[in-house]
């Protein structure tokens, strides 16, 4: 018993004596003495060096941030640069396969060297596995990627596959600065002509930049701050609040920008907005209204008018994500219809607006729509019409509702009337106003059904918080 104690003990020492960047990191984004270890001393082996990576160059288990529970995973670079072999993939199944079952966020720290080369078909296929379960994870719960060092070829795409992803802009951190990359970032850097170090070139600011990560940190503890709004936002079932639900906007009348809007709506003007550098024509937040947690989405949130190839796919990213816990979906609406440039139509703007459209239809949780200002052609169909998919739909009287806006409808139209005209800007402006006044304005819609009811905009948050309170209930 004495020998076999003592063999224990001397294997964990060595696990922890080659892990302490790995452990040390983890203690400082999870609550204190809240990490719980599994499969500890699972190891492969080095076929080339023929050496045992004690550890596994992964550190796995359980813990809570901000006292929500996650499943968590730590690569740990002492051990062969973290190199990812067929134990190592099967250390890191198992955790996932963990938080399915308790259907909790999985958390990845990534910093690895990349494939262990001596192992090579099955260090492959473990790399399937691990990505095809960590896609598992994502139709219950949510995946965080924190990239902590090289994240390259297949562990590039693994850390893609999250619902947010993190990267580290700490270049004092170590020499294995954070980037991702799917071929080797020195020789993408070389082939380029730069001369640059991998993570000035495919690290925290050309991945911020670009949409691909949620942002950047420089320490832990700064990590930390985003991974509990996060948590906070996505993980609590209710929010406590004080907020009057039937608070009335009186200056939303006047002014409906965006941020008018989400300090009219949302509790305590308490927000967490995401996906900030992805489409920054569409806002998404996550907030909760009458205590029950929701996400907005606005669009037109800058000056651009009509929705495109990536604020398409940022809306179906963010309906994705509200589905995992069915919080209700509120989609602000001021938009002339869909972008169908030569550009937009070669970057595939058909595709994605069938997978909103296919989201919509699969996605269950409540679904409201509240017409701001304009919401033309295709942005009615794919923003706000009940029959794809939207529960509760109310408009502002100002709001212009119409399968065409009033100056192309005027050239389909009335192109007739306007020939031979002495005065055709005069008459111009007398088609459009008919035009506005028979078909566009939010009237000719509730009539039909298509619009639940027109409101006052002051009244936004007692209208639509007593509809999330009701269906949520039912």
């Amino acid at each position: 018993m004495a020998k076999s104690l003592k063999l224990i003990n001397q294997n964990l020492t060595e696990v922890i004596s080659n892990s302490q960047d790995a452990r040390s990191f983890l203690a400082k984004i999870t609550d204190k003495n809240s990490f719980v270890e599994y499969d500890t001393f699972l190891s492969g082996s080095n076929l080339v060096y023929a050496k045992v990576p004690v550890g596994e160059g992964i550190v796995t288990g359980w813990a809570t941030i901000s006292d929500y529970p996650v499943y968590i995973a730590v690569q740990n670079a002492e051990i062969l640069g973290g190199s990812f072999g067929v134990a190592h993939a099967q250390k890191l199944i198992r955790c996932i396969d963990r938080a399915i079952k308790a259907k909790v966020p999985f958390v990845s720290v990534i910093d690895s060297s990349g494939l262990r080369i001596g192992e090579g078909i099955q260090a492959l296929d473990g790399y399937a596995k691990v990505i095809a379960k960590i896609n598992e994870l994502r139709n219950v719960s949510y995946h965080i990627s924190i990239v902590n060092g090289p994240a390259t070829g297949l562990m590039a795409v693994y850390a893609a596959t999250s619902d947010f992803l993190f990267i580290s802009a700490d270049s004092k951190k170590n020499s294995r600065g954070a980037s991702i990359s799917m071929g080797s970032p020195m020789s993408l850097s070389a082939l380029a002509g730069l001369n640059k170090p991998a993570e000035e070139v495919l690290g925290a600011s050309q991945y911020v930049s670009n949409g691909i990560a949620e942002g950047s940190f420089k320490t832990p503890t700064e990590l930390k701050k985003s991974l509990d709004l996060i948590l906070e936002s996505l993980e609590r079932k209710t929010s406590k609040s004080k907020d009057d639900p039937n608070r009335i906007t009186d200056n939303l009348n006047e002014n409906s920008s965006p941020k008018v809007i989400i300090d009219a709506l949302v509790d305590d003007g308490k927000y967490l907005e995401v996906y900030k550098n992805d489409a920054p024509s569409i806002k998404t937040i996550l907030a909760s209204i009458n205590t029950i947690p929701v996400g907005i989405a606005i669009t037109a949130a800058d000056n651009t008018r009509r929705l495109t190839v990536d604020s398409i796919k940022k809306l179906t990213r963010f309906i994705k994500l509200l589905n995992k816990s069915k919080s209700p979906l509120i989609n602000i609406v001021d938009c002339e219809g869909i972008l169908t440039d030569l550009e937009s139509e070669k970057n595939g703007i058909i595709r994605e607006t069938v997978e909103l459209f296919e989201v919509l239809a699969t996605c269950k949780q409540p679904k409201v729509s509240v017409i701001t200002g304009d919401a033309i052609g295709m942005a009615y169909v794919a923003l706000a019409s009940k029959d794809s998919g939207y529960d509760y739909v109310v408009a502002f009287s100002t709001a212009r509702i119409a399968a065409l806006t009033a100056d192309v409808a005027v050239n389909l139209l009335y192109a007739d009337e306007l020939n031979g005209t002495s005065d055709p800007i005069k008459a111009r402006k007398t088609l459009e106003d008919r035009y506005n006044l028979d078909e566009i304005n939010p009237f000719v819609s509730a009539k039909s059904g298509s619009i639940d009811t027109i409101i006052e905009p002051a009244l936004l948050r007692p209208y639509i918080a007593s509809y999330i309170t009701s269906a949520v209930m039912d």
